[in-house]
């Protein structure tokens, strides 16, 4: 009897200690589930999930791409326009492209590795291929026998390029090459300047010319109300 009231005193110690053990982990297992996050990130991560570090660098990505990359005075812009335009922003393309980069990696899943080669692709097409291609069919270029660019020096006013204006309108832009000019030929027309910033200048007969600057468009307004306006246009070196 003894022996029994021994063993059955030692299976009771056991079992306190077994119900010791299973409190502690029932109290402690809830203290850190609903454990919260401080700081506004950590708010954030606790409600939306790992996904919102993914919906941040894609706000970021637009904020760059809008406020480093977009320009106020593109309206339809060419591929060229637009080559030039990443190449003088070239830091912010670099920053946009290296948080397009983690995105990728986040969401792409298999096709990363293809998105990644396509993306550095197009860096290399932006920053070195497209250049070297356009500074070679320019007409300060090497390459190229003859001009794809109507210039000043090559046509008389009758052969160049036309404008047609219609009344008190105005022309579609004109892009401006880096170390060119455009000059317009007509009358009753205003001759206007779009600036890299988005601002503009312009200036009729007998007036002073825009002020020197970045200016990747030009255009022409028609001065005559009733009337369609015909105004030639072609390029002249700086």
């Amino acid at each position: 009897m003894s022996w029994i009231s021994s063993k059955s005193r030692q299976t009771a110690r056991i079992q306190a200690q077994l119900d010791r053990k299973q409190a502690e982990t029932t109290e402690a297992g809830p203290s850190q589930a609903t454990s919260k996050k401080t700081g506004i990130l950590g708010r954030l991560e606790d409600k939306f999930g790992p996904k919102i570090w993914t919906i941040l660098l894609a706000l970021v990505a637009a904020v760059i791409c809008y406020f480093g990359i977009y320009s106020p005075s593109w309206e339809n812009p060419t591929l060229a326009e637009f080559v030039n335009r990443c190449r003088d922003n070239w830091l912010w393309v670099l920053i946009f492209s290296g948080i397009l980069y983690f995105l990728i990696k986040r969401i792409a899943g298999e096709s990363a590795k293809t998105l990644h080669g396509v993306l550095l692709m197009a860096l290399i097409a932006i920053f070195f291929a497209l250049p070297v291609w356009f500074w070679l069919v320019s007409p300060s270029g090497s390459g190229g026998t003859k001009s794809t660019i109507p210039l000043v020096r090559e046509l008389p006013v009758a052969e160049r390029p036309k404008l047609v204006l219609p009344p008190k309108g105005k022309s579609k832009r004109i892009p401006v090459p880096q170390g060119m000019h455009v000059v317009m030929s007509g009358e009753d027309f205003r001759f206007h300047c779009v600036y890299q910033d988005g601002h503009e200048e312009s200036f009729g007969a007998g007036e002073s010319a825009c002020s020197d600057g970045n200016m990747p468009f030009v255009y022409a307004t028609n001065n005559r109300e009733k009337e369609q306006n015909i105004v030639s246009y072609a390029y002249a070196t700086k």
